[in-house]
């Protein structure tokens, strides 16, 4: 899944979770995959955060800024 279908992965869960249509165990459920979604998305903010570094490095840039 790629970055931008996992950020509309979790609105869904967000609304899906805001209803008050949800059972308590699928809202778990919800819960526990918003968590692992939510979880892949820092991992390719990482990802992407050292590609940007390595970027900069070989540019002759020391100085990093925030993202």
């Amino acid at each position: 899944m790629k970055y931008e279908e996992s950020i509309k992965r979790l609105e869904d869960i967000l609304k899906e979770i805001e209803s008050k249509d949800v059972d308590l165990e699928k809202m778990l459920k919800l819960f526990d995959e918003a968590n692992l979604v939510a979880s892949k998305c820092q991992q390719e903010l990482k990802k992407a955060k050292s590609k940007i570094k390595t970027v900069l490095e070989k540019n002759g840039k020391i100085e990093l800024s925030d993202f």
